[in-house]
């Protein structure tokens, strides 16, 4: 995927499927107390700007965390599968061009968290309501609302703040600081946390 050698992404669309590959959720736990060394993320040089449907990548003292999102719930969470020292094949995707990535740092997040201690880590899940607004066939049903739980990202306490990766609309994103608290505030309780640790 992306060309990326080596990366083989599992996606999971909800909470239950996390919890349930016990292999996933040991490697989870196993993230507490490491130290954030640095982060990487695709950049397309052509463009010079950040490939956001790639993974994001978290590296720490004993292991490389890789998130990717996909679609409206889709996370595949993945472990030293990516060799950032490895050059990314040129991707030549008919219609759209021909694109040339590298992994870069990811500075802003890097200067906050490089040297921080992972606390707690939750899986994210974001509240998604609809309503019927003009069903024909059923004008009955017209203002009835529907709600649900979408599996969104994971959310990362650490002991120098916390961040979010999150499901961008079918794009991987990442939000920390200032911006993670006005966020949380904007979406009030319609994002919800289950604890792995």
């Amino acid at each position: 995927m992306f060309n990326i050698p080596s990366y083989q992404p599992v996606w999971h669309t909800t909470v239950e499927e996390i919890q349930q590959n016990q292999t996933l959720m040991e490697r989870l736990h196993a993230l507490k107390h490491q130290v954030i060394q640095d982060s990487m993320m695709m950049w397309d040089v052509h463009y010079d700007e950040h490939n956001a449907d790639a993974p994001f990548l978290v590296q720490l003292e004993h292991d490389q965390l890789e998130i990717c999102c996909y679609k409206l719930d889709d996370m595949a969470i993945s472990f030293n599968e990516i060799d950032c020292k490895q050059a990314l094949d040129v991707l030549n995707i008919e219609g759209y061009g021909v694109f040339t990535y590298e992994w870069r740092s990811y500075s802003a997040f890097t200067e906050h968290f490089r040297g921080a201690s992972i606390l707690s880590l939750a899986i994210e899940e974001y509240g998604f309501e609809t309503v019927v607004i003009d069903n024909k066939q059923f004008p009955e049903q017209n203002g009835t609302k529907h709600s649900s739980w979408l599996l969104s990202g994971l959310y990362i306490t650490t002991n120098q703040g916390g961040f979010s990766v999150y499901n961008a609309l079918d794009e991987t994103g990442i939000i920390f600081g200032e911006h993670l608290e006005a966020e949380m505030l904007k979406m009030g309780t319609r994002i919800k946390h289950t604890q792995i640790f």
